[in-house]
């Protein structure tokens, strides 16, 4: 076990058209190890899907970045499988009959939100066929749920409210000044420890204190955009290795904001 460096915006550069354009297109997928099911069947006509009903506020999803990146249809999908998400649906059907995407669109979901820390990221689609048209049947792996997970979404929001709240970060300016607050919080307070518990979600590392990157990346986006901060969560290779870190909009720049691993 080991206490990771304070180092702040080491070696960060204004990233360049090809990597956004890269990450948009999902080429920096999903790191959380998660394996994926698709699979293709057709269905009778009288095998009528039924669509929950999507209750997401245009604003909470509007400034997410993977979010944006999608076409309107697209968009319909992630609403759908988010809201299915949320509430630990066992089966969520949505008007895509491409379950490759499917899959990928809830990559993003996951990727969008870093308080979503009850799914493994595995997940089965089936895609149906249907006179006139065909749907997709999404079934997500689900490692919290019930009491368990209530009890520790109360902790996440808790121990946020005590890193945020104590020094009244909200008010902190530039905004440069609040990035740093949480990047220094992180890499002071987490261990980095290969084979921690939760090590791919945010509360391994903002609840354990004990993570690899990923946990690491999600607990500084979920803690930035709390201060109205602009942060997403990237992944890829490092030397070779995967990796996960962020990036974050500081004074009109976007920038990598990655701790060492």
């Amino acid at each position: 076990m080991r206490k990771r460096e304070n180092r702040f915006l080491k070696g960060c550069v204004v990233l360049c058209v090809i990597l956004i354009l890269a990450v948009a297109a999902g080429l920096a997928g999903l790191f959380r190890g998660s394996v994926s099911t698709v699979k293709e069947r057709t269905a009778s006509s009288a095998e009528q899907p039924v669509f929950q009903e999507v209750e997401i506020p245009a604003e909470e999803v509007a400034e997410k970045f993977y979010y944006s990146t999608l076409s309107e249809e697209e968009q319909q999908v992630y609403q759908a499988v988010l809201q299915g998400v949320r509430n630990n649906s066992e089966t969520i059907n949505v008007e895509m009959t491409d379950a490759k995407r499917v899959n990928q669109i809830y990559e993003f979901v996951l990727n969008d939100f870093p308080d979503i820390f009850w799914c493994s990221g595995a997940a089965e689609t089936t895609a149906y066929q249907i006179p006139g048209g065909g749907y997709s049947e999404f079934c997500p792996e689900y490692t919290y749920e019930g009491e368990q997970k209530e009890q520790m979404q109360a902790q996440i929001e808790a121990e946020a409210e005590a890193i945020l709240g104590a020094a009244d970060v909200s008010q902190i300016d530039p905004e440069y000044d609040r990035i740093r607050y949480v990047y220094e919080y992180v890499i002071r307070s987490v261990d980095y420890v290969e084979n921690a518990s939760d090590s791919q979600n945010l509360y391994s590392a903002l609840v354990n204190k004990a993570s690899v990157c990923a946990g690491y990346a999600r607990e500084t986006q979920y803690l930035l955009e709390r201060l109205g901060v602009f942060c997403t969560y990237v992944t890829g290779t490092t030397r070779g290795q995967p990796h996960a870190w962020n990036l974050v909009r500081c004074d009109g720049n976007v920038v990598n904001l990655s701790p060492e691993c």
